[in-house]
């Protein structure tokens, strides 16, 4: 962890790392930038980012550093609030004449100088609203002064309302005086109270103040602080003439005037404007760089016009040379009431913004209301003055040259876009400022790829193979995540575009032939051990077999799993083949800044029926190892976040069941953890132990084992303790293992208590005489009992385990040393211990062991020593008529099976349940109902799972 992490944005920097962009620049100069790489040697990057758009003439540009260097030899003075600010004023005199030029307008500008360009908004909206109340108060006045001529009137006054009114009001024909004026008071608070509003284009980006935030229109940015700021009306820039057509009531207040003439007293309307402004960037960066057209430009004009509201254009990103004008909008003739600007208008060195409000719409006395600590500085004033000589230098033309370099790049760009139309969906833009947009729904079959766009990630992660491989840094827009911006400086060269369109264009092969390793082995370059690959690889042919059904299935089914260790990676994606495990682990880690991975492609199964299901797999890319050290440490918040973010997922895509898998289950606390609240969840526990439970009868039987005494290590747990139930009618003696950890003795007690409890049910409905039971039944004292229910105890389970720990010795034995487990020919073990505790050495000869627990208690390695001990890890489930899962996501199943806690939420989809199942606690009556279930929709067992899958 470094400090960026440890003291500034722990988020953000676990991002950076995803991306492979976890670097410290120490130096910039002109359109390049350098950092030292591990071996201490310094490594240049060209910059297409160019400071998201501040470094327009160059990092550290010779004649700003001049500027700001003179004014510290000159010793200027930084804070000279409350006096004349001679910089400041002359810069706004210069910027005055290029403003009004450009635009074509004839007002001048008063202006408010900020330090940034978010402050700055809040500048602007903040005067525009002090406008609008301006207005508002204006006609509180005129109505206020109308009423009190009314109470003044020396004469008899009648009111005259029109039908329309009389029902606005609530009054009748027959009014007098006072109830007229009582009820036009109370209908004008009322319209008094609306909340103003603001109208922004969709995509928009006006920062991430508290206010600006509002108008900003990724949800990701607005959402957590939608009850603190303004209210905001976000409209489509393709919508603007349909919006404009639809206008009505709710987009007014209205005030009554009323108005004396005579004996007799009348109602006038007075509409009051809502609409405060309307917010435009020209061309929008962080939405995508949508750049506007002079039609746009129209609507909104004509749009300002019937709401009576401003237009403030933000030229933040846009401007200040940027687009090859001062303002962006003055090429489409927006011809906007506010003008706001930053970025780069400090040239690149300096903190500086400010809003430019024509003369005619500014209000008296704004000018004493707003403040800034750091704006009108001489500093920044003076490196700004610099920066408009050099934009505007006839000797050098910028503007004209941005613009050529603009529309250079482009071109170079829509070439490319033309070899890869599949993946390129378009190249879009205006002088330096650039965005390039990948297909959101490019065929991608990869997973680690399809996920990858899946997160929304795509263009961060090209982001991050650029820089590692080609030494370019550019950056995608946060609100466009598909959309890689380019923002050079004017020092940008043949050369280093020849390079941004080589590395795009691998970018797009490697895209293209779905080579995930290729795409992300720049993140594990400090692995010790790594693949040996190194060429670009094809691997579209594997693809090309995978089918999915066009038509939709009966029911929709989700199940929720992730990898079982970091090795299978290679299954799940073929271009991770051949990728050693501490290559794969990295690689993993480095990824879990997002641990979503795209749903796997459905398979379609068919009950014996005919019903269908789609089963989809809703993947996390985190191993059991990871979670092992989770539950370890008991930090499970992030996790079973996931956990429950994978349910809402699947409910949202239609599923009417989700099951949980692997850690999954244990993560979440057998699913009560997860919050969803239109699906039915579970663990998959219950199909689980009845399919191992036949499992493991299948073995005795084909084993031939003698059954006496089974134990059951875990049995103080509800899964350990429903295992010990169903093999009670297997065995003639259980041994119910705990561990030594304080309060272990008591959940042994209670779980035997629940199979004598059980026991007894058999025992009264005769379903079941074999084993445990079939001793309980033929007991005498059972049988006096049975004879005459009067007589049995009230508290039968209790009474049971004395009866039969005095006479014979326990059928039901509780122990806390592991000790007592090694004679059992049967051994289930059903923990979820963080390390091994069963000791191969001291297995009895020829032993059955069922390893169900979480990690497993017995590896194939311990196994290797005693080749006469049997283990299975539960039971594999068949599918109706041989449906197989993907072949990326079977693990150790052969064609045609399923695991069982998978099946349980199929059959629970095909069933039609529609509440939780295997949720929290399970019982032994959940796993018969399970099995019967099962059997009817033709899932059988299949064979003994012998291979770990967790």
């Amino acid at each position: 962890m470094n400090r960026y992490s440890q003291y500034c944005k722990p988020s953000l920097n676990h991002g950076i790392y995803a991306m492979g962009l976890d670097r410290v620049f120490h130096r910039a100069e002109k359109g390049t930038m350098f950092y030292f790489d591990e071996q201490g040697n310094e490594c240049e990057v060209i910059d297409f980012l160019g400071g998201y758009g501040a470094a327009l003439i160059g990092h550290n540009n010779p004649k700003m550093i001049q500027a700001a260097t003179a004014n510290f030899q000159q010793q200027i003075a930084f804070h000279n609030q409350f006096s004349v600010r001679d910089a400041a004023s002359e810069l706004a005199e210069r910027l005055n004449v290029i403003l009004k030029t450009e635009n074509q307008l004839h007002d001048d500008f008063y202006f408010s100088f900020t330090s940034t360009g978010a402050e700055s908004i809040e500048v602007a909206i903040k005067h525009a609203e002090m406008a609008r109340r301006n207005e508002t108060q204006y006609f509180v006045e005129e109505m206020q002064f109308s009423i009190s001529q009314l109470h003044r009137a020396t004469k008899v006054v009648e009111p005259v309302l029109s039908d329309e009114q009389q029902q606005l009001l609530g009054l009748s024909t027959a009014v007098n005086i006072d109830e007229f004026i009582a009820a036009v008071r109370s209908y004008n608070e009322q319209q008094l109270c609306l909340q103003p509003y603001f109208v922004v284009l969709k995509n928009a980006f006006h920062g991430k103040l508290m206010t600006s935030i509002q108008l900003t229109h990724g949800e990701m940015y607005r959402a957590p602080f939608a009850h603190l700021g303004v209210q905001s009306e976000f409209i489509a820039v393709n919508e603007l003439n349909t919006v404009l057509s639809a206008l009505n009531k709710k987009h007014f207040a209205t005030l009554l005037m009323p108005k004396l003439k005579g004996n007799t007293v009348k109602l006038i309307t007075q509409p009051l404007r809502l609409a405060t402004a309307i917010l435009v960037e020209p061309v929008q960066g962080e939405g995508g760089i949508h750049c506007l057209t002079v039609e746009h430009s129209q609507h909104l004009k004509k749009l300002s016009q019937a709401l009576d509201c401003p237009i403030i254009s933000d030229e933040i990103q846009s401007g200040s040379g940027r687009c090859g004008a001062l303002t962006a909008g003055s090429e489409i003739g927006l011809k906007a009431d506010y003008f706001v600007l930053s970025k780069a208008l400090a040239g690149g060195i300096a903190k500086l913004g400010l809003v430019a409000i024509r003369k005619s719409k500014y209000q008296a006395g704004f000018d004493i209301i707003q403040s800034s600590t750091f704006g009108e500085d001489d500093h920044s004033a003076r490196i700004a003055l610099a920066f408009l000589d050099e934009l505007y230098d006839p000797q050098q033309n910028l503007l004209a040259r941005i613009k050529d370099q603009g529309e250079h790049i482009k071109v170079r760009l829509i070439e490319l876009q033309a070899s890869y139309p599949e993946l390129i969906k378009e190249v879009r833009g205006k002088g330096l400022l650039i965005g390039i947009e990948f297909n959101a729904d490019m065929a991608l079959d990869s997973i680690w790829l399809k996920s990858i766009l899946y997160q929304g990630f795509l263009g961060y992660m090209i982001t991050g193979y650029l820089f590692n491989n080609y030494h370019i840094r550019v950056a995608p827009s946060s609100s466009a995540p598909n959309v890689v911006r380019l923002e050079p400086t004017i020092h940008v060269t043949e050369l280093e575009i020849d390079q941004l369109i080589t590395g795009l264009e691998d970018v797009c092969k490697v895209l293209q032939y779905q080579d995930s390793y290729h795409f992300l082995k720049h993140l594990t370059k400090e692995a010790k051990t790594r693949s040996t690959r190194a060429e670009l690889a094809d691997f579209r042919a594997f693809y090309s077999g995978l089918q999915q059904s066009d038509n939709e299935a009966d029911v929709k089914v989700a199940f929720v799993n992730h990898l079982i260790s970091a090795d299978w990676i290679w299954q799940v994606d073929p271009a991770m083949e051949g990728v050693p495990e501490v290559e794969a682990k990295l690689l993993i880690e480095r990824l879990g800044f997002d641990w979503r991975v795209a749903p796997l492609p459905p398979m379609r199964i068919t009950s014996t029926a005919g019903k269908t299901v789609d089963f989809i797999l809703y993947p996390l890319s985190v191993t059991s190892e990871q979670i092992s050290v989770m539950l370890q440490n008991n930090e499970l918040d992030a996790i079973r976040r996931a956990v429950s973010e994978r349910a809402q997922t699947a409910q949202r895509d239609g599923c009417s069941v989700a099951g949980f898998g692997m850690f999954t289950s244990v993560v979440s606390n057998n699913c009560k953890s997860i919050r969803a609240t239109d699906i039915a969840l579970t663990s998959g526990n219950a199909l689980t132990v009845g399919m191992t439970k036949l499992a493991v009868l299948e073995q005795i039987k084909a084993r031939n084992v003698h059954v006496d005494k089974v134990a059951v290590i875990g049995s103080a747990g509800n899964i350990g303790s429903v295992y010990a139930t169903v093999m009670a009618e297997h065995c003639q003696q259980l041994v119910l293992v705990g561990s030594a950890r304080m309060g272990s003795k008591k959940r042994l007690l209670k779980a035997a208590y629940k199979i004598y409890s059980d026991i007894w049910d058999s025992v009264k409905t005769q379903s079941s005489l074999t084993g445990l039971i079939k001793k309980v039944a033929e007991h005498p004292q059972c049988q006096h009992w049975l004879a005459d229910e009067a007589r049995c105890p009230s508290d039968i389970a209790s009474a049971l385990f004395e009866l039969f720990s005095q006479d014979m010795n326990g059928l039901v034995v509780i122990a806390d040393e592991l000790s007592e487990a090694y004679d059992c020919s049967v051994i289930v073990c059903a923990t979820n211990a963080s390390e091994a505790i069963l000791d191969v050495s001291k297995l009895m000869s020829n032993a059955l062991i069922c390893d169900v627990s979480i990690p497993h208690n017995l590896s194939n390695e311990d196994l290797a020593l005693r080749p006469d001990v049997s283990c299975i890890r539960g039971g594999i489930v068949g599918t109706p008529n041989g449906e197989s899962l993907d072949a990326r996501a079977r693990a150790y199943l052969d064609s045609g099976q399923i695991y069982a806690c998978m099946a349980e939420s199929v059959i629970l989809g095909l069933e039609g349940v529609q509440q939780h199942y295997s949720y929290g606690d399970l019982s032994k009556p959940q796993v018969d109902e399970i099995l019967v279930m099962a059997q009817r929709q033709g899932f059988f067992l299949a064979g003994s799972k012998d291979k770990g899958s967790m």
